[in-house]
């Protein structure tokens, strides 16, 4: 196996339970979690100055490998940048940048959102840069890399798709339902968080055409029995309001407990 850490570059915070705890937890399978230094003045924009306290992290611990970097908001920028200049504590560090969606693809595509604050376009550029100055980009999907050509990113020769792995145990042959057979459905679970590029709007006019009397019927009857519909991830933000909010005000119609 590999020595693994995982930076975790919002620092030693957690929404569940003591940072310390989460530290304790991967230890225990053969992993250092650590929780990125910030200093107590912010002399530099949340996003620039993260990037850059990456940096030091990787200039003060010369002995990994690879550095594998996520694309949102540009936290590899300041460390791509001095590799590209010829740093020495990175310059056997081979880089990796994981395709996510952008900062411009987050808000513009995935949440309709307007970009409207300096910062947008700041982070752009170090996304973009980014991109560029890696030695391999890795995306889940072919998706995201033609959208980034057809809005006219930086290519980068070493760009190939890989598909998020799935646990082994998701991975046995399942029995396979006959053409024309339904199943009872009990439960219909939205699996991420509540927020418009996770697709919640979507979910919940599918949900309103499923439960539409004259729809409830097809199906061979197997939503006639259905309990619950669960939300399984955090509130963001969905037309304007919190998704906790927005699918409480959907839910009204459903007549199903969620």
């Amino acid at each position: 196996g590999h020595l693994v850490t995982i930076l975790f570059t919002m620092g030693p915070v957690s929404q569940h339970g003591p940072f310390d705890d989460w530290v304790r937890h991967y230890a225990e399978q053969g992993i250092e979690l650590v929780g990125l230094y910030h200093p107590p003045v912010r002399y530099l924009p949340r996003h620039m100055l993260e990037s850059y306290e990456v940096c030091r992290f990787l200039r003060d611990r010369p002995e990994f490998d690879i550095a594998h970097f996520h694309d949102y908001q540009g936290a590899g920028y300041y460390p791509l940048l001095a590799k590209h200049q010829g740093y020495p504590e990175l310059a056997n560090v081979t880089t990796v940048i994981g395709l996510h969606g952008p900062n411009l693809w987050a808000k513009s595509v995935g949440n309709q959102e307007t970009i409207d604050r300096i910062g947008d376009l700041e982070m752009d550029f170090m996304e973009r840069k980014s991109i560029e100055m890696a030695d391999h980009v890795v995306s889940p999907s072919r998706y995201l890399l033609e959208w980034m050509n057809k809005e006219g990113w930086p290519s980068n020769p070493r760009s190939f798709v890989q598909p998020n792995v799935l646990p082994l145990s998701d991975r046995s042959a399942a029995a396979r339902a006959a053409p024309g057979d339904f199943q009872e459905v009990r439960e219909l679970v939205f699996f991420a968080r509540m927020e418009t590029r996770k697709g919640v709007v979507v979910f919940c006019d599918a949900i309103d055409q499923l439960l539409r009397p004259q729809v409830a019927g097809l199906y061979g009857g197997s939503l006639k029995n259905l309990q619950r519909i669960t939300f399984l991830g955090r509130a963001a933000l969905v037309q304007g309001q919190l998704g906790d909010r927005y699918v409480q005000e959907r839910a009204q119609k459903w007549g199903v407990p969620w």
